[in-house]
């Protein structure tokens, strides 16, 4: 052990490569001491102890430090060299870490601790060898590289890229954390099945790319999509240890292009209400997965997307690309909001808006269009359509109130200017309240019992109607 002296004389240790002591600072004069580096070199371990303040006074000059054993820090603060290899334990009770732009690299044959008095966090971090036994999250804001080292137990909270060697362990228990707002990748390129851990993304922005084919066959093995998205990029994905969950929660985002291999369990995936699943393909034509979504959002410019089933979803998202409903056909019910800057194909299905309040958007058209208030409660509900889409219904147009004070409400999404309707197949309109609406593309509108709220085209008379 080289334990400076604790008085205010200056003192310089100089290392020109080998293996070093152990470094023990102590008192608040140890921190105008020096250690000096003149070459990469290594220590046996270094110690900061409760009664040292300031900062470790280490000079790289560029160049790697490796600690053969422990590093414990209690105090002060630690300035992290550009590569820092760790040994063994890394306890940390108190004190300052500045990781910088560094890399942090565990490299223990045996099996070192992890342990700090509140989450750490750190640039970059490579696993070259051994057990990290964590007892507290770690948190990697740049590059995480699983190499051959493994950690257990707690989180690691990666908030940049994350690269899975094929020496990785498979015997990593550590909940594998994606976080932050940047776009961050994930490539098990060789190590698919490597990563026997769960996996949960909880992100504020960005999202997750995966950049090759992920396999979570270990029992009770979940990927858990919290907040944001999870891209699996045209890469298969298998989950399906048992009792393992694929679940998407609200405000989780399942993204894929279309056309990739799902393998999953029983009712699995699942996507919780307030989730989005979101289909991204270029290529195609692509057929939707036969699953229990919560909201649908197509976004593949150029592409085509083909319903394989009937489907209940909430809010109906087509920013690119095509939904063709196929010839079948098959229907869509909407319990939440239409929004359309794409494309959609509707053959002869049916789309049925069956929420309360609910809104439409972008220039559609419908083979048949349904929407029914059947709740008698005293209480309106509204349909409310973007006034710069033309919606054409060249079906069945059904727009069935229940009574007088439980009508349907037809409005504008900006009152006093119109929403554009063309009509061109058959009626079924009772009990309904319109607002701002030219029909005049079509048909004029046949109904029964209907209130004109004003500015209305070809529903009640030829001249625009005044409330």
């Amino acid at each position: 052990i080289l334990d400076f002296g604790d008085n205010a004389v200056a003192q310089t240790y100089t290392l020109s490569g080998g293996i070093g002591p152990k470094l023990r600072f102590d008192s608040a004069a140890d921190a105008s001491d020096l250690v000096d580096f003149n070459a990469t070199s290594s220590f046996y371990g270094i110690e900061i102890t409760s009664g040292f303040s300031g900062t470790v006074p280490m000079q790289y000059d560029g160049f790697n430090i490796t600690i053969v054993n422990n590093f414990t820090q209690a105090a002060g603060t630690f300035i992290s060299p550009a590569s820092f290899t760790i040994g063994d334990d890394f306890i940390k009770t108190g004190g300052t870490f500045t990781e910088g732009t560094g890399t942090v690299i565990f490299n223990n044959p045996g099996s070192g601790a992890y342990n700090t008095d509140i989450v750490e966090t750190f640039y970059n971090v490579s696993t070259l060898s051994g057990n990290i036994n964590l007892a507290d999250t770690m948190i990697v804001t740049n590059l995480l590289t699983l190499d051959a080292g493994r950690f257990d137990n707690e989180t690691v909270q990666a908030e940049g890229n994350v690269t899975v060697l094929s020496t990785h362990s498979s015997l990593t228990t550590t909940l594998l954390l994606f976080a932050g707002s940047a776009t961050q990748s994930f490539d098990l390129t060789g190590a698919t099945g490597n990563w026997n851990a769960d996996i949960s993304v909880n992100k504020s922005g960005g999202q997750v790319n995966l950049l090759s084919a992920l396999v979570m066959d270990v029992a009770s093995q979940d990927l858990t999509i919290i907040e944001g998205a999870f891209d699996i990029n045209g890469n298969a994905l298998t989950v399906n240890g048992t009792s393992g969950t694929l679940v998407a929660q609200d405000g989780g985002n399942l993204q894929l292009q279309g056309g990739e291999t799902i393998t999953a369990n029983a009712s699995n995936p699942s996507f919780q209400s307030g989730s989005t699943v979101t289909y991204d393909g270029t290529g195609g034509p692509y057929t939707l997965k036969d699953y229990t979504y919560s909201n649908l959002a197509i976004n593949g410019s150029g592409a085509t997307f083909n319903m394989a089933a009937s489907e209940s979803i909430n809010n109906l998202t087509i920013t690119a690309g095509t939904l063709d409903a196929t010839a079948t056909p098959y229907n869509l019910n909407v319990a939440g909001n239409w929004s359309n800057s794409g494309g959609f194909t509707p053959r002869t299905g049916t789309v049925t808006f069956d929420g309360t309040n609910q809104s439409i958007s972008g220039t559609t058209t419908f083979n048949n269009f349904s929407k029914t208030e059947s709740t008698d409660n005293g209480s309106d509900v509204t349909l409310t359509f973007g006034n710069t889409g033309t919606y054409t219904v060249s079906g069945l147009l059904t727009l069935d109130g229940l009574d007088p004070s439980d009508r349907i409400n037809l409005v504008s999404d900006s009152p006093g200017t119109q929403w554009s309707l063309t009509a061109s197949g058959t009626f079924a309109i009772d009990y309904v309240d319109v607002t701002d609406s030219d029909a005049s593309g079509g048909l004029k509108i046949v109904h029964s019992n209907a209130v004109d709220g004003g500015n209305t085209i070809n529903w009640f008379n030829d001249a625009p109607s005044i409330a």
